[in-house]
């Protein structure tokens, strides 16, 4: 997976969470989870899809860009 490792403060976190359909207080019927990942630079936060995925086309570049 390809990804990019953002410092951001707790105001600017909400404001993602928001748009990205976490709900921390009812995960489970928020659109992608936050989960903890390591990274080369540490632990970081990912949103995951919270979803079935098993009717969608694999992304082997590890990118959703095209031209990635």
């Amino acid at each position: 997976m390809l990804a990019e490792v953002y410092g951001v403060d707790e105001s600017t976190l909400a404001i993602l969470d928001h748009l990205e359909g976490f709900r921390s207080r009812n995960p489970e019927h928020s659109l992608f989870l936050c989960q903890p990942v390591e990274t080369p630079l540490g632990e970081a936060w990912v949103y995951v899809y919270h979803h079935p995925v098993d009717a969608f086309e694999s992304i082997r570049s590890g990118s959703w860009w095209p031209d990635h």
